[in-house]
């Protein structure tokens, strides 16, 4: 997969944290009460040594009935003491400085993502185009096959964990039965897909793989749920998955439809 848009996220990212922390600490030069600046202290400011020589903020936040709005007099005390910014509780548009540093992040982000998703589309068109020309769909069961045998195998663990009364047994059936249908389906599954988009097309393949994928994740975490003994989380969770499993199920077989029509 082409880098450009990992990088360009990554560096999105980055840019949008460091920009997006000074949104909230505007400089103390930039603040004009005379132009309707009404700054809100929400941080000790500034620091001073008193008589005893102790460290002391030269400002501090008022009580939540009484802020400490800054004025001209508080910015005379900040800036002869070489207070460059300070932490304020109203966002100012006008009084952050970073802006555009962020709007390059965003720009990046949306590139990258773009980017990214046109590399993907790409790829798997290739291994569909690679499907046609070779004939090779790979060696295991078609999709729709997979989609019913996993749903069978999970409606049958469902059944075989009511069926017992003792919780340790139950766990680690869950988590057999889960195991079980990770290796027999759900990877072989992932592994054809050049085969499921040459068969259906990239959308229908979205279509099936958002639910099928949905469907997983709720295996897993009742497999996860089982592991912390959590018996009710992992019962409800694979009623959810086989719930998924026949949406996935009926989806296919409309786009297999679909595309013979």
């Amino acid at each position: 997969m082409n880098a450009a848009g990992p990088l360009m996220v990554a560096l999105g990212l980055v840019l949008g944290v460091l920009s997006a922390v000074t949104a909230y600490l505007p400089r103390v030069d930039a603040i004009d009460p005379s132009r309707g600046h009404r700054i809100i202290l929400h941080a000790p400011a500034g620091a001073a040594i008193d008589a005893q020589g102790n460290r002391m903020p030269l400002l501090v936040p008022g009580p939540p009935g009484q802020p400490l709005v800054i004025d001209d007099g508080h910015l005379q005390i900040l800036g002869d003491a070489g207070v460059r910014r300070i932490h304020v509780k109203g966002f100012n548009l006008g009084l952050w400085r970073e802006w555009w540093v962020f709007a390059i992040a965003m720009a990046l982000l949306a590139g990258g993502a773009a980017i990214s998703r046109r590399a993907r589309r790409r790829e798997l068109e290739a291994d569909s185009e690679r499907v046609s020309s070779t004939g090779d769909e790979s060696p295991t069961l078609p999709a729709g096959d997979l989609l019913d045998g996993a749903h069978q195998a999970a409606v049958k663990l469902a059944g075989d964990v009511d069926a017992l009364s003792d919780e340790t047994a139950r766990l680690q059936l869950i988590r057999d039965g889960i195991d079980d249908l990770r290796e027999r389906f759900f990877e072989p599954l992932e592994a054809g897909r050049a085969a499921v988009i040459h068969q259906i097309g990239l959308s229908g393949y979205a279509r099936v793989m958002d639910r099928f994928a949905a469907a997983e994740r709720q295996f897993y975490r009742a497999w996860s749920a089982a592991a912390d003994h959590v018996d009710a989380e992992a019962t409800t969770c694979i009623g959810n998955g086989i719930t998924l499993l026949e949406t996935a199920r009926t989806l296919h077989t409309a786009e297999i439809h679909r595309a013979h029509e």
